[in-house]
């Protein structure tokens, strides 16, 4: 009974958001553990070209407004603020989270936005990683840490979906992280699972 108390508020509140906040909210339960501003952007970038280079002011970069909509579902205790992370972040509550992620696997499009959600994180550890190599303490690292949730959802994507490059990719821009972490175990496990589905990885590699 209590369950479809939950259940029969999440359909009443959600049916009285915008389609804009309803499409975020939906979108935003593909990260686990939280998210950024930039990561938000990435997943409402209608432009996939460039899902890697993330936004800057709360615009992506077909334009589209991401600020307005989530400081709606924050005031609609939809989404709450973690102030004193750096970056800020943002999550949900895992009965809303659970809830929005039961409506976005009816949408046929959902692997295009986990996509997008892969790439968000391709960029950002490949930026970690250039800075980490040079200067072990820089907050990248921690940002790293939070992230740990999203980067398995995101290498198990791309391992489950023919993205095998892409996920060999994200393994290696962590090395110098994980070896920083003394989590070798994880990166060896990471990058042999990435080698043995990819038949052909690139020199580099």
């Amino acid at each position: 009974d209590r369950q479809r108390t939950v259940r029969d508020m999440l359909d009443w509140s959600f049916h009285l958001l915008s389609d804009e906040e309803a499409q975020l909210l939906q979108r935003l339960s593909l990260f686990s553990g939280g998210w950024t501003l930039e990561g938000a952007e990435a997943v409402m970038r209608e432009d996939d070209a460039g899902a890697a280079g993330g936004g800057t002011n709360g615009r992506t970069d077909s334009g589209r407004d991401v600020v307005g909509p989530l400081g709606s579902l924050v005031d609609k205790s939809f989404v709450a603020v973690e102030h004193l992370a750096k970056p800020r972040r943002f999550r949900m509550l895992e009965t809303v989270r659970q809830y929005a992620l039961e409506r976005i696997e009816a949408d046929p499009q959902a692997d295009k936005y986990r996509t997008r959600h892969l790439r968000h994180f391709l960029a950002l550890t490949a930026r970690a990683d250039d800075v980490l190599y040079d200067d072990p303490t820089h907050w990248y690292g921690r940002w790293l840490d939070l992230e740990q949730a999203n980067l398995h959802l995101a290498f198990e994507f791309a391992l489950n979906h023919d993205r095998a490059s892409e996920a060999l990719a994200l393994a290696l821009n962590l090395r110098w992280h994980w070896w920083q972490q003394g989590r070798l175990q994880r990166a060896q496990s990471w990058i042999e699972q990435a080698l043995a589905a990819d038949s052909s990885p690139a020199p580099a590699a």
